[in-house]
């Protein structure tokens, strides 16, 4: 109606309506003019010249320029990040948070803005995984149903870490199966202009190989069913050199990591040097260590070394002694050692069983003695057994490097070495009152218990190799 009358009055102009005809057109534009130009005006004023992936956020601003005509009110800013970027909660100024849910796309209640006016607004956002240069920061002014935009350029200037693993001492380690070595891994820190706050080591390998512990940083174990390992290795904080908490370019840390080998194939690692943010590995660096089994043999020899005849007197009780040594080479230990103990008669082989007197009751080492037992099940032959004895000897009966050791860690002294030994007594003894009581005895000694033939003892061992097979046992005598 206002436009109505603005014409009525315009063609009733008396001698001036030729001219208000001829100006009709230039009226109509400029109203037309208004109209295109009363909008909101969305600005970007400023944004940090460089960030560093994964590390300080950095300010970001705007202005919104409200030329609608009237108080712009209930106006919704949404920030549109570009990928690998942002935003940090709690940051905005000249906004409030409406829906942060997707930090990449944040959305801002604006504040009322009077006619002709401009409002600030600033936030801070930093970079993530993923990030390039390549798209532009998009904002855009809902208002009124309608969307008014403005975009900013992509940082000039962006920077990431590079930890390199430059070098791995032992990085090709040959030990014995169940035995550790300790690798040296230097890494170095080769992002320009960068820096970061937490570095994570993956060890990714097979089962034959068990992280033992590290020099540096925090052992995280794998817990799952593998058959891929993965041991993490978080250093953060102190851990880093320079005395800033950081990781900085050019700076580089040695991380000693102690791995012993459990299985007796080749173990395998993949090492990752990697770093990231919230939950995301960024990138990573990867060398190839590996721990392989050492190559040995394991020959048990035994020989008398005292009383191999006195022993057998029918109310006797005594010791026969004996030499057990390792003469094979290299890895070729001799794990869990069993010696076992028995009788022949005559040219024949027997093993003692329930009906024998002549009884092993006990065997020493270097005066630590250990109770025999009875019925080795793996040395039967047709059901009858052998006495029998591991060493379970909890600390070293003959001195470090000599003999008995405790190779596989388990708490027992019962390995040995190849190029080591020892000297082993049994105890034995007649049951002279049983034989009494249970024997037919006749004119010629021994007759009715060995069948008139002579006695004589016998001796053998079990073990299991690095590999952990059970040897099987192997008579001497």
């Amino acid at each position: 109606m206002g436009f109505l009358c603005f014409h009525n009055s315009f063609f009733h102009s008396g001698r001036g309506s030729f001219k208000g005809i001829r100006l009709l057109p230039l009226i109509l534009f400029s109203l037309l003019n208004l109209t295109l130009f009363s909008q909101v005006m969305v600005s970007p004023t400023g944004k940090p010249s460089s960030l560093v992936i994964c590390y300080l956020d950095g300010t970001f601003s705007l202005q919104i320029a409200n030329t609608t005509g009237g108080t712009m009110s209930g106006a919704v800013l949404t920030v549109d990040l570009p990928p690998g970027c942002r935003y940090t909660p709690g940051s905005v100024a000249g906004a409030t948070e409406l829906d942060i849910s997707n930090l990449n796309l944040p959305l801002f209640s604006l504040p009322d803005i009077p006619n002709n006016t401009a409002a600030t607004v600033s936030y801070n956002a930093g970079l993530t995984c993923g990030y390039t240069n390549t798209v532009n920061f998009v904002y855009i002014v809902t208002y009124n149903s309608v969307d008014y935009s403005g975009f900013d350029t992509p940082l000039q200037n962006y920077y990431f870490p590079e930890p390199v693993i430059t070098n791995i001492t032992n990085s090709a380690a040959v030990i014995p199966v169940n035995q550790t070595v300790t690798r040296d891994i230097t890494i170095e820190q080769q992002g320009i202009n960068s820096t970061l706050d937490t570095l994570i080591l993956y060890d990714e390998h097979t089962s034959d190989i068990q992280v033992v512990s590290v020099s540096l940083g925090t052992l995280h174990p794998y817990v799952g069913p593998g058959p891929l390992i993965v041991d993490t290795i978080i250093l953060t904080c102190s851990d880093f050199p320079g005395g800033n908490n950081m990781f900085d370019a050019g700076e580089s840390i040695i991380v000693s990591e102690t791995v012993r080998l459990v299985g007796c194939t080749n173990g395998q690692s993949t090492l990752k040097a990697a770093w990231g943010c919230y939950g995301q590995t960024c990138s990573y660096y990867s060398s190839f260590p590996s721990v392989s089994p050492a190559a040995g043999t394991t020959i048990i020899n035994m020989s008398f070394t005292n009383n191999n005849r006195g022993w057998g007197f029918i109310d006797n009780s005594g010791w026969v002694e004996f030499s057990v040594t390792n003469n094979g080479t290299g890895a070729g230990t001799a794990f869990n050692l069993v010696l076992l103990s028995g009788f022949s008669s005559g040219g024949s082989t027997y093993y003692p069983n329930a009906d024998w007197i002549n009884v092993i009751d006990s065997f020493s080492v270097n005066g630590n003695y250990l109770l025999a037992s009875f019925n080795y099940a793996p040395g039967a032959i047709n059901g009858q057994y052998a006495h029998f004895t591991r060493f379970q000897f909890t600390s070293d009966p003959d001195g470090a490097g000599v003999g008995l050791e405790d190779m596989d860690g388990d708490g027992f002294f019962d390995d040995m070495p190849a190029g080591n030994s020892f000297i082993v007594k049994a105890h034995t003894y007649y049951d002279w009152p049983e034989a009494v009581s249970r024997i037919a005895t006749g004119k010629t000694c021994g007759y009715g218990w060995t069948s008139s033939a002579y006695q004589a003892f016998r001796f053998g061992y079990d073990y299991i190799s690095q590999c952990g097979e059970q040897f099987g046992v192997n008579w001497k005598i």
